[in-house]
């Protein structure tokens, strides 16, 4: 997917692709690229729940999407959310098989 916007006079153009890999069998990663967030979350695949934190810390960060300037303070409440939605994921505290 390519994807292009305008902010402050500047055009920005992107993409976005994501790969299962070659040991998984379902992509664990997740991305928001809705301006001006730009941010990728590794499902980390060899890990319980990966797929779960890699979603909650994106869906974190999109309460930014649209939203310019972006402060610092805004940025780390997004990312202190994103702690806390991953800290609640219930886990089995191991590696899947």
């Amino acid at each position: 997917m390519t994807f292009n916007t305008v902010i402050a006079g500047a055009r920005l153009d992107w993409g976005v692709a994501s790969d299962v890999g070659a040991v998984r069998e379902t992509n664990q990663d997740s991305y928001c690229v809705e301006a001006p967030v730009f941010v990728v979350a590794d499902g980390m695949g060899g890990q319980s729940a990966g797929d779960a934190a890699s979603r909650e810390a994106v869906a974190a960060m999109t309460v930014l999407a649209g939203r310019v300037p972006i402060t610092g303070d805004m940025l780390r409440t997004a990312l202190a959310d994103a702690r806390d939605r991953i800290g609640k994921i219930e886990v089995d505290h191991g590696r899947p098989p």
